[in-house]
């Protein structure tokens, strides 16, 4: 029977060239798939992480300027916020940046269109909701003044008899991907909500 196979000579039929073309073609068609589909996860992974490097890094930011808020080396009696500028859709914060008493710096967060402002940096893009809410010493949300539709130069705003009462600023943000996902055609979201109390007020 050894002998046999070593003789033969015929090559492969047709049928069996044909079935072999086909395994093949199956064959391909799995990897295809399973490329495409790794493709697309890794595109959303990266979009997913690309969204959230951006949150954190323009929280830690906001985080610093709000911690700092009211800092007052030389007792100059620096107000954290600013009251009338400092609202729903806007955070005015304002500290000792020098630490000798010689710069008061204010800081105002706003939205321009969909770019998160620090002053006038774009600090985020794509941001597509920007809120702020106060908190008093027992937990209770501060009430603000003005009317209801708020934004940057206009609307609700802390009002000065409100302000020394604020003991924590709570930070609400929704940031939307740059790119649409490739799946589904759609925008990505994600929403960030930290409460970040400030250190500076007796």
């Amino acid at each position: 029977m050894i002998l046999m196979i070593r003789n033969n000579r015929q090559g492969l039929t047709l049928v069996e060239l044909m079935i072999v073309m086909v395994l093949s073609i199956v064959l391909m068609g799995a990897v295809y798939v399973a490329y495409q589909a790794q493709y697309k996860t890794g595109r959303l992974q990266e979009h997913v992480a690309t969204m959230q490097q951006d949150l954190r890094a323009g929280f830690m930011i906001m985080e610093k300027d709000i911690r700092n808020a009211g800092c007052d080396p030389t007792f100059l009696n620096i107000t954290p916020l600013l009251a009338g500028t400092t609202g729903l859709h806007a955070l005015a914060v304002q500290w000792d940046s020098s630490g000798v008493g010689t710069h008061v710096e204010k800081i105002i967060y706003h939205i321009d269109g969909t770019n998160l402002l620090r002053n006038d940096d774009v600090i985020l893009q794509n941001v597509t909701s920007f809120g702020i809410s106060y908190w008093d010493v027992d937990g209770n949300q501060s009430p603000l003044s003005g009317t209801v539709n708020a934004t940057y130069d206009s609307g609700k705003t802390l009002a000065s008899s409100d302000e020394p009462d604020v003991r924590s600023v709570q930070v609400n943000m929704t940031l939307r991907s740059k790119k649409r996902d490739v799946e589904t055609d759609s925008f990505l979201y994600r929403n960030f909500s930290r409460r970040i109390r400030l250190r500076n007020i007796e």
